[in-house]
């Protein structure tokens, strides 16, 4: 019976659909700056739901616009059983968002998030494959608009310290990208190889001439990618309280 158990959780874990498409109807009038400022943090499960204040007293007065999140918990027991992103969009004042699932944690979710001050037009998660008894990973999208344009916004996480799997999932986010108007952030885990842009056909703001140590004192994997539609001013990193990842953090100006 417990045999019986263990495998029905173990298909629910790894099987459960992660590709999904859901459009929603938006507010057009929302009229948005000429520069936007994006950001990526790891924030390992809000220490265990015990950083939420930490979370808004770090991010209050940073005027973000557009924030994407990694290793996210959504009303999971293991972290105080409440959405991680719902409570910090409201402490943040971000009126869109979206949380991503990729996989089950009892008796919630874990997985990515998109917040934005300017409307979400559609979201998008597309699984990445992996081997079965991997960690399931995936692509996750918004189709912001800003006024007449519409970018296409990209989180993800990537396989932790594992070349050939990484190049795959590397393969897949490339193919997998919108023509035009792309910011792709998130934790590449990218120990092996800081220069993804090779590969992705991106500027990689997290690079060998401005590094941001992000990552436990030695490591960038947390980065930002953007293509020719945006042109960078400044690429930071935020220090943290309750993470073992630093937020990194770029303004843009939108062409």
């Amino acid at each position: 019976m417990l045999l019986v158990v263990a495998c029905a959780l173990f298909l629910v874990w790894r099987f459960e659909s992660r590709s999904y498409r859901k459009a929603f109807d938006i507010d057009t009038s929302v009229h948005t700056p000429d520069t936007l400022r994006v950001a990526s943090y790891n924030i390992k499960l809000l220490d265990e739901g015990k950083g939420l204040s930490n979370i808004t007293e770090e991010l209050k007065d940073m005027d973000i616009d557009i924030l994407c999140l990694q290793e996210v918990d959504q009303n999971a027991l293991r972290s105080g059983n409440f959405d991680q992103v719902e409570a910090i969009a409201n402490a943040l004042d971000f009126p869109y968002y979206h949380f991503y699932k990729t996989m089950f944690v009892f008796p919630g979710h874990y997985g990515l998030a998109i917040l934005s001050k300017y409307p979400i037009k559609e979201v998008i998660s597309r699984e990445i494959p992996q081997e079965i008894f991997t960690e399931p990973r995936i692509l996750a999208e918004a189709i912001i608009q800003l006024d007449d344009k519409e970018i296409h916004v990209y989180n993800t996480h990537f396989t932790w310290n594992q070349q050939r799997v990484q190049m795959k999932e590397v393969n897949f986010v490339h193919d997998n990208l919108a023509k035009e108007n792309i910011i792709l952030m998130g934790d590449f885990n990218s120990f092996w190889n800081e220069k993804q842009e090779q590969y992705l056909g991106l500027q990689q703001l997290n690079n060998e001439e401005n590094r941001l140590i992000t990552f436990m004192g030695f490591a960038s994997p947390d980065n930002i990618f953007i293509d020719d539609a945006f042109e960078v001013i400044s690429m930071q990193m935020q220090a943290t309280t309750f993470s073992d990842h630093a937020m990194v953090y770029a303004d843009l100006k939108v062409k």
